[in-house]
């Protein structure tokens, strides 16, 4: 089996019932219209605060007003929707996270349309996955990254320990040197050491990978959010088919 069909086989054997843990980041707000936009740095200096609106000034870039976007610099980019179909991981997501409003919430995910989009896949924790969770979590190299969605194996648990190190990278070269460091432990058992390749099969096999606890869906661009993600909800809904995002039900 060639790596890419192996990808691709990865992503369509995942559930298309995913779950999202609120991070409050900027990709997260503008899903829930709980951001307010703008174009020039006259409407933007103009705009008074109220009803506890986070704002964005598109024409600078990222600059924040009176609010910082939540966690950033996570293994799928600077700011991003993260989904996973493994309601145990999901449960570990929100243990892990300080916010008091976080909350677990549930997705239909068009799986398809992700592969219609060119959604990059890692499903295999080689160097160019290893450079590609550096890169998002280097605060320095995560302003170039443009990346609208990724399907990734999740790093292994203990990044605050390592993060100096991450910080320090500059190129990929610098990146493989973290590799040992940012692997799950269980992919160690699916590379033959001795023929320098990865087993394929036993990945798709494996039960973690089945059940998507070492896989992670990370969505940075509004289109594919819109096009790729249907809430399942108790919420009503609006004429034009449009989700109250403010009614979503919890999980839990």
């Amino acid at each position: 089996m060639l790596k890419e069909e192996f990808q691709k086989q990865l992503l369509k054997s995942s559930s298309d019932i995913m779950y999202h843990c609120t991070l409050g980041n900027l990709t997260e707000k503008k899903f829930f219209d709980q951001v307010k936009i703008f174009d020039t740095i006259d409407e933007y200096n103009k705009f008074e605060f109220e009803n506890n609106c986070y704002v964005i000034n598109t024409y600078t870039g990222a600059k924040m007003h009176r609010s910082s976007f939540g966690r950033t610099n996570l293994d799928g980019g600077f700011h991003g929707f993260y989904l996973t179909s493994s309601i145990k991981r999901a449960r570990e997501w929100h243990k892990e996270l300080p916010n008091k409003n976080k909350r677990i919430l549930k997705f239909k995910v068009d799986i398809k349309k992700l592969l219609e989009m060119n959604c990059l896949i890692y499903g295999v924790p080689d160097e160019e996955w290893a450079w590609f969770i550096v890169k998002n979590r280097n605060k320095k190299l995560t302003r170039k990254n443009t990346v609208k969605c990724s399907f990734s194996i999740i790093a292994d648990g203990y990044m605050s320990d390592i993060d100096s190190k991450i910080q320090n990278v500059r190129n990929k070269e610098d990146a493989l040197e973290l590799w040992n460091e940012l692997i799950p432990e269980e992919y160690y058992y699916f590379y033959d050491l001795k023929n320098d390749v990865w087993n394929y099969d036993k990945i798709l096999m494996n039960s973690k990978v089945i059940s998507g606890y070492t896989m992670q869906l990370c969505i940075n661009d509004m289109d594919i959010l819109k096009e790729c993600i249907i809430p399942i909800s108790k919420g009503k809904q609006r004429r034009n088919g449009d989700y109250e995002k403010e009614e979503f039900k919890d999980c839990f």
